[in-house]
């Protein structure tokens, strides 16, 4: 029966009109699976899918933030702030997330980057970051660079230093460093809260 198999059938399945992209894709991947184990233990004169191009895959949307929505995430944070106390009377404490998100998006860093960037890494006068391995962290292709601080980020940087500070720059209020698990946690927690895309994560600020 497999000899009476045509291309031009296989054509009708794969491309049908009300599937998705994926889901022909996926029909031909399976038939050519198939057909090429028929092929091979000489169940066909000729393989159907040899004529036959593979349904283009459907290019995934890229999440990324607009200005408006970094407005979003930082005006989400400053209310958050303004009007969420702990149990003792204490402000919330994500002032450390609302200058990470600023320096984030004006030098590119990475969120593992950053939380690894300690302030012997800043050069405030020559406005430059440089991006280093440092303990177990590695940078990603394990290349270290100078970034140039510019925009948000000078000004974050500069309204978070102080004279002599050394250490890690991004610390909560009680001076300990901020772990990665912890960026991705409060990073979607307010990212949620701004009503953004719930595809939005620490990257798409990049």
């Amino acid at each position: 029966m497999l000899q009476y198999v045509v291309s031009e059938d296989l054509k009708q399945y794969i491309r049908a009109s009300d599937i998705t992209s994926a889901t022909q894709h996926q029909r031909f991947r399976q038939l050519r699976a198939f057909f090429n184990w028929a092929d091979e233990n000489d169940q066909l004169e000729s393989n159907p899918l040899d004529d036959m191009t593979p349904p283009k895959k459907e290019e995934k949307e890229k999440d990324f933030l607009r200005p408006k929505d970094i407005k979003k995430l930082l005006s989400t944070i400053e209310t958050h702030v303004l009007e969420t106390r702990d149990a003792l009377g204490q402000i919330s404490d994500l002032k450390w997330l609302y200058r990470m998100i600023q320096v984030a998006v004006a030098t590119g860093l990475r969120r593992g980057e950053l939380v690894a960037l300690q302030w012997a890494d800043v050069n405030l006068e020559n406005r430059s970051i440089h991006v280093r391995h440092r303990g177990d962290f590695r940078t990603k292709g394990n290349s270290e660079r100078r970034v140039p601080i510019r925009g948000d980020a000078e000004d974050a940087l500069v309204k978070m230093h102080e004279p002599g500070i050394s250490g890690q720059v991004f610390t909560d209020r009680d001076g300990e460093p901020i772990r990665p698990g912890r960026v991705t946690t409060r990073f979607k927690d307010t990212a949620r809260k701004a009503e953004l895309d719930e595809r939005i994560h620490f990257h798409s600020l990049r």
